[in-house]
Formats: structure tokens, C-alpha cells, sequence
């Protein structure tokens, strides 16, 4: 399964949508907060995805979540923007976190830089941001995830 993480997109939402364009074959989309606006057109783009999104600091008045879980097959997903977590001051509130959910993989955003790590058993990932020109693929096989940056 593809899953298509994508961060701090911050108004461009002709960006996101030809991000999503080019990732049609994606079962699960993210958007990590800084955007909400920006995925409005999302479903109709790619109506065969899930679509999950958070709150970050620059989505004023959102009705979004801060954070979430999912699972895809046996792995558990962790999101947030990460802004509630500091991560601009480290990770380590951020795994405490994770722990608490009992997360494989956590995905974030705020800082605006890729990070593909492991760190204390979790996969961490940061797509880094949309505005900035890159954002995050997974593949998801047999309960093993393979992560990548694209860069626009």
C-alpha cells in the first residue's frame, strides 16, 4: 500500500493538488498540519484514497485533531504536526508520546526538514514541507514500510 505524507503546504494548494495528481495509486493520504485549506479539493482527486488530516500551529480556528492513530496492516501510525510536541527543540517529547500510543511509526511536520530516523524502536518521519518542495512517500509491504522524500 502507498501512503502519501505531505506537511506545511501553507496556502499552496495547486502544490498539494498536483502532488496528489501524481500519486493517484495512493490508498492513504496525510496531511501533517499547516494546510487544511489545502487539501479542500483532495477527495475529489483522488476519491479511492483515505484521507487523514491535523491541526498545526497555522491552521487558525481548525476543527481538525492535533493528533491522531491509525493502524495499516499490523503497523501503528502516530500523526501530528508536532508543534505541541516542541520538536523544534528536540524529539524527545515526541517518542514519550509515540510510547503512549504504542506507535511503530511516527509522522510530523512544523520543523520544515526531512527526517527519515529510528530512534528507540520508532520510525521517525518528517516529510518536510510542501512549500518548500518535498514531501514523503511510504510503501507499505507485509507489514515492512519503506520510506522516501520526494523533491519537487
Amino acid at each position: 500500500m502507498k501512503v502519501l505524507v505531505m506537511s506545511d503546504s501553507h496556502g499552496d494548494k495547486s502544490l498539494v493538488n498536483k502532488i496528489i495528481c501524481e500519486n493517484l495509486d495512493a490508498r492513504l493520504i496525510i496531511h501533517l498540519g499547516d494546510g487544511e485549506r489545502d487539501m479542500e479539493y483532495a477527495q475529489f482527486l483522488n476519491d479511492d484514497a483515505k484521507i487523514v488530516s491535523v491541526c498545526g500551529n497555522c491552521d487558525m480556528a481548525s476543527l481538525l485533531p492535533f493528533d491522531c492513530t491509525l493502524s495499516a496492516g499490523e503497523l501503528i501510525f502516530y500523526c501530528t504536526h508536532g508543534h505541541n510536541a516542541q520538536v523544534k527543540s528536540g524529539i524527545s517529547q515526541l517518542l514519550e508520546i509515540a510510547k503512549k500510543h504504542n506507535a511503530d511509526i511516527v509522522l510530523y511536520g512544523h520543523t520544515h526538514r526531512p527526517v527519515n530516523d529510528f530512534k528507540n524502536g520508532v520510525h521517525l518521519f518528517n516529510p518536510g514541507s510542501v512549500k518548500s518542495g518535498v514531501y514523503g512517500l511510504i510503501d507499505i509491504d507485509n507489514n515492512k514500510a519503506n520510506f522516501k522524500h520526494i523533491f519537487l
